[in-house]
């Protein structure tokens, strides 16, 4: 799993020091397999689901350094109704869903020059 470390660093107040920052994780049971230009590659094991993307690790970031994870949420679309038939309430009992108001476009730099690091 490649974490781009200005990436993990907007999701949780992390060490400035990429290397310091690969150590700390890789203490906590993840091998890193590199570190290259900001960009470290850990190996996360089958167990390890939850930390298959920058969010799953900035948790354990949060851990280890004692600090509140920043995840922001989009906002749901306003205004929509969408209606929703349940036609076995025994075998669903309960449905839910939520409606977010996506602009397809091209994607801001700052996020392209993440996913291309990643």
């Amino acid at each position: 799993m490649r974490i781009v470390h200005e990436w993990l660093s907007d999701l949780v107040e992390v060490p400035a020091d990429v290397e310091t920052v690969a150590r700390e994780i890789s203490l906590r049971g993840f091998e890193v397999a590199s570190v290259e230009d900001g960009v470290i590659d850990f190996e996360i094991t089958a167990n390890r689901p939850d930390c298959l993307s920058h969010v799953g690790i900035a948790r354990e970031a949060a851990v280890i350094w004692n600090r509140t994870l920043k995840v922001r949420r989009p906002e749901a679309a306003r205004g929509y109704a969408i209606p929703v038939a349940i036609e076995d309430a025994e075998l669903c009992p309960r449905y839910s869903a939520q409606m977010f108001d996506v602009k397809i476009g091209p994607s801001p730099a700052l996020l392209v020059r993440r996913l291309e690091a990643a």
